[in-house]
């Protein structure tokens, strides 16, 4: 629904009065497919609930596991004429292409309300505003480029976490020797994909990221530096344990807490996990920013997407959520349980721990951000980018020479 011209209070008025009189009811419904999960997801889930009960509205949890599924069970509920008020989205051009495609409402009041334009960061705006319209409300700023590990497992070996990944193969053989696992691994995918990008900027550095990942050159795709990552990236499958295939992010996070895996490499949304089994942050488990990253941080963002309805009643609750995330107060109390940075610039967190402050010194340099795959490709090209890794993986007879042929592949342009 669009109200725009001289209707455009009668417009805003019956919603009003609509959002009022379900608020006296029994508040004004709001369901919501998403793929928050995991038990450190859900406790930031219920802050953004409970803010949504405060203004009035009713949370309607409908949960998925997995972003892709949750993706699949939204295009489905949309396709078939029953659209949920609002659903979970991993920001970027995916987002875009459901706006190209009319599938989007845009929240350009609660956005000029609330001077959203002035508070994102460049890259979260880019991807949030389509052809001047705001199509998605950013939830966090995750970095996915942290190593977790385990301080008891590397105190009792008398050993130090790796500062690059040439590094970690020494540590990481004397770790195997006592027994324990080196590397966590849940051999999904987008997890393939998240280690990989971890051992790229090591052994690439940051220029050849950009190149690979922003500019699509070809020539950087398949050169000795992306044939060195690739080779790094394959000797890693010696230190994960059997069950690796197909585990979860959460289930690997458990190994390096129980003590039975030393690292993971994983986003900033691992720290939950950890405080939640009752872990001491600098006593029990450390984290770092993951081996060669300089400073540099990949973000990830999760975005709220809102489907087209002209219905009154759907578009005041995704209104009402829309202001409810960006809010600063929700913003900081939902980032300090989920571990991710608010979204918002113009807010000042209260005594971070030591991984946030490192997350803070690497954030403050716009210079220094670096897009996931999902920021910086069309959904065709990340799937590619994503396919390739994975079968990298499990194909010890697969040269890095002939996979970074298929990566250049999967990035050229149409």
């Amino acid at each position: 629904m669009h109200c725009s011209g001289p209707v455009a209070w009668i417009c805003g008025a019956a919603l009003v009065l609509l959002a009022a009189t379900l608020q006296a009811s029994d508040g004004l419904p709001i369901e919501v497919i998403h793929f928050w999960t995991s038990d450190s997801e859900s406790a930031a889930l219920r802050v953004l609930a409970a803010a949504v009960a405060r203004r009035g509205g009713r949370w309607i949890d409908s949960p998925i596991v997995g972003s892709d599924a949750a993706t699949s069970v939204a295009l489905n509920r949309i396709n078939g004429g029953d659209p949920p008020a609002a659903m979970l989205w991993v920001l970027g051009n995916r987002v875009s292409a459901l706006a190209e495609a009319n599938l989007l409402n845009d929240m350009d009041g609660p956005a000029a309300r609330g001077h959203w334009l002035e508070v994102l960061p460049p890259l979260v705006l880019e991807h949030s505003v389509w052809r001047g319209h705001f199509i998605a409300v950013p939830a966090e700023i995750h970095g996915e480029n942290w190593l977790w590990f385990n301080t008891g497992v590397f105190h009792d070996a008398r050993l130090e976490p790796p500062a690059h990944w040439s590094d970690f193969f020494a540590i990481a053989d004397r770790l195997r020797a006592r027994g324990i696992v080196p590397l966590a691994l849940g051999a999904q995918d987008w997890q393939l994909v998240l280690l990989f990008n971890a051992v790229l900027l090591d052994v690439g550095g940051a220029r050849l990221y950009r190149d690979f990942y922003i500019r699509h050159d070809a020539r950087a795709a398949t050169g000795p530096a992306m044939q060195n990552a690739l080779a790094t990236f394959a000797r890693l499958r010696a230190y994960v344990d059997p069950g690796s295939p197909g585990r979860s992010w959460n289930q690997s996070t458990a190994l390096v807490i129980s003590g039975r895996a030393a690292m993971q490499v994983m986003g900033d949304w691992a720290k939950r996990e950890f405080t939640d089994a009752g872990l001491a942050l600098g006593t029990d488990f450390g984290c770092r920013l993951a081996p060669g990253s300089d400073g540099q941080y990949i973000l990830a963002v999760d975005s709220f997407t809102f489907p087209r309805t002209h219905d009154p009643g759907t578009l005041a609750a995704q209104q009402l959520l829309a202001s409810a995330v960006m809010d600063p107060a929700t913003q900081l109390e939902f980032n300090q349980v989920k571990g991710s940075l608010p979204v918002r610039r113009d807010l000042s967190l209260a005594s971070p721990d030591a991984c946030t402050r490192l997350a803070l010194e690497a954030f403050a340099n716009p210079d220094h951000h670096l897009p996931n795959p999902a920021l910086a490709l069309d959904s065709g090209a990340e799937g590619a980018v994503g396919d390739v890794i994975a079968r990298y993986w499990i194909s010890p007879s697969m040269s890095a020479g002939r996979a970074a042929q298929l990566l250049a592949q999967a990035i050229a342009d149409p």
